[in-house]
């Protein structure tokens, strides 16, 4: 069970993993519990607040319907653009800064720049408070990019820092990186499939925050993973009478279709099952941390309530 004891939490891993998924469903948890809560999403397209019939937040701090739980979606351009009014005060001096496209072009351009913007405006939601001086949220769930962008992003503070040394933006990226460090305040979790390059690619993010980023890891949570159906002796009859039943199919020229396909479904799910417990195993022979197993969830729409059965699973 992933714990609510840290005010941020990171939620990174390999794209197509389910990763938007578990970071709404750890939201709605929390919000449940009445812990006041705000998702962090990146990336190029803005999924939470769609997802609760929103509208896309814009860059707001927008409550999705939901008591105790709100997203902001949080762009490279605008992350600087509030830094810039917030530095420079006056319209007449921030307005022509941020309205520039040679700004612009350096924002893209410049090493790990856009990433510290985006990073900074995460700090200033950690550290906003209420009129009565409490913490704004309890709990900030960030969306993080996929894997190569994510550790991107979050080397990012450290290569400014190697770069400027000293004044604002150096004090910036400091400040950056001790929340992503801080063992009282942040965590990360990785999420995964029990497949063999997710889990390859899961095994070598670990070993880059361990080693290089420095954010302390929480779990590594196993997303789909079909369980056990049948007993070892009930899976060898199955794939037997699965034989069986082609033969007869093959050799007389008919058959029960609908048999041969019930049979050859629970034949796949009992591979996919072996196969996904094979790769489970080496995760955690390698990797040396706690791991988090959600099953598969066998639901077409994919919705909110889709989403509320895989936080059931993590309470």
């Amino acid at each position: 069970m992933i714990r609510f004891d840290r005010r941020l939490l990171i939620v990174s891993g390999k794209g197509g993993v389910g990763k938007s998924t578990l970071v709404t469903a750890l939201g709605l948890l929390a919000a449940e519990r009445g812990i006041e809560t705000l998702i962090c999403e990146m990336g190029e397209n803005e999924k939470i607040a769609p997802q609760f019939g929103r509208r896309a937040s814009s860059y707001c701090e927008t409550p999705l319907g939901v008591p105790h739980l709100s997203s902001i979606y949080l762009d490279p351009q605008e992350s600087f653009n509030d830094y810039v009014r917030s530095t420079l005060k006056f319209e007449t001096l921030w307005r022509p800064v941020v309205e520039s496209s040679l700004i612009k072009a350096f924002i893209q351009a410049g090493p790990g720049f856009k990433e510290l913007m985006t990073l900074n405006k995460l700090v200033e939601l950690e550290r906003a408070v209420k009129p009565n001086g409490t913490p704004k949220y309890d709990l900030i769930l960030l969306d993080a990019p996929a894997t190569g962008h994510g550790l991107t992003l979050f080397r990012s503070p450290m290569l400014v820092m190697r770069g400027a040394k000293a004044g604002p933006i150096f004090q910036k990226a400091r400040l950056i990186a001790e929340l992503l460090q801080d063992e009282q305040r942040t965590r990360m979790h990785i999420v995964t499939l029990a497949e063999e390059m997710p889990v390859s690619e899961t095994l070598d993010m670990v070993s880059a925050i361990r080693f290089d980023v420095h954010i302390p890891l929480g779990d590594i949570v196993v997303n789909a993973v079909v369980p056990a159906t049948f007993a070892p002796e009930q899976a060898e009859v199955l794939a037997g009478l699965r034989r069986a039943a082609q033969t007869v199919a093959i050799d007389q020229g008919w058959g029960d279709v609908r048999l041969l396909d019930m049979l050859a479904a629970a034949d796949q799910l009992e591979g996919r099952s072996r196969l996904n417990a094979e790769h489970i195993a080496r995760l955690k022979a390698k990797a040396n941390i706690d791991t988090v197993t959600l099953p598969f969830i066998f639901d077409v729409p994919w919705t909110l309530a889709s989403v509320r059965k895989v936080g059931g699973h993590l309470a």
